[in-house]
């Protein structure tokens, strides 16, 4: 896994842990995403970034994919030839599962 995708995911998993427990930080991730999550992590987005929170429900789940490419790369197709399977990030770094 890159350090791009461990760092996302690392992110991730701390603002959800803090949604399930505070009430007020879970309103404002749905109220207002990029705020919350930039104040919260004390980074800044890019400009143009929309940022999106759902929450589920007991019998709604939520599949999230990647931006598709426009093109694959010729690593990109002999990964597919091998067998490999790959996901891209909102920044187009992929990362390969086997």
């Amino acid at each position: 896994m890159s350090q791009e995708m461990q760092s996302r995911r690392d992110a991730e998993a701390k603002l959800i842990a803090k949604a399930q427990a505070d009430q007020a930080f879970r309103q404002a991730l749905l109220n207002n995403p990029k705020a919350t999550i930039e104040t919260e992590l004390g980074a800044i987005m890019p400009e143009g970034l929309q940022v999106k929170v759902v929450e589920e429900t007991s019998n709604t789940l939520y599949l999230v994919l990647p931006a598709v490419e426009d093109q694959l790369s010729e690593t990109d197709l002999d990964g597919i030839a091998g067998g490999a399977l790959s996901t891209y990030s909102a920044a187009k770094k992929k990362e390969a599962y086997y």
